[in-house]
């Protein structure tokens, strides 16, 4: 199996994932089948497992977790999804600080696992984003013009102030 990084966060995970979207198989012929798949999966290498809280009302969750604890969770990257509604309520859906946090608590006991490793909002319409560095550091606001010395005190600039700094106190 080959693994990829999740972006710059160190995390990797197998090329191939096993997404849980399955119905209730509880006293099924297919909960067998279902059982063998996840084992051939992980005995392949697949590490990064994938459900979400709406999936059969919570139940793709508590079966993917009953399948996964039979193996060692450091080895496991599991993740899950939230934006769908959950129950009647109106607060049971979207992406509500509320909803989140009762969304994950639920999922945590879902899986039979103390945490995720990914969360995903399962809906990237009408949220909001803060963005790092919008404007590149300063190299789109004309600060630093090409074939000029960098401005002093500039972004830039600050590593090899702090380097070059006898004491510290430029930091």
């Amino acid at each position: 199996m080959k693994y990829r990084s999740v972006g710059k966060s160190g995390l990797k995970i197998s090329e191939v994932a096993l997404g849980s979207w399955v119905t209730d198989l509880k006293g099924t012929a297919a909960e067998n089948v279902t059982k063998e798949t996840v084992k051939l999966a992980y005995d392949s290498g697949v590490n990064f497992f994938d459900c979400a809280d709406a999936y059969s009302g919570g139940a793709a969750e508590r079966f993917l977790g009953e399948v996964l604890k039979q193996y060692p969770r450091k080895e496991l990257v599991i993740s899950s999804k939230v934006y769908f509604p959950t129950g009647e309520g109106v607060n049971d859906r979207g992406l509500s600080r509320k909803h989140i946090f009762e969304s994950i608590d639920q999922t945590l006991k879902n899986m039979q696992t103390d945490y995720l490793d990914m969360y995903f909002c399962h809906r990237k319409l009408g949220i909001g984003i803060t963005t790092f560095s919008p404007l590149a550091q300063g190299l789109l606001t004309g600060k630093y013009r090409k074939g000029q010395p960098l401005p002093a005190g500039s972004r830039v600039t600050w590593a090899d102030e702090s380097e070059t700094s006898s004491n510290g106190s430029d930091c």
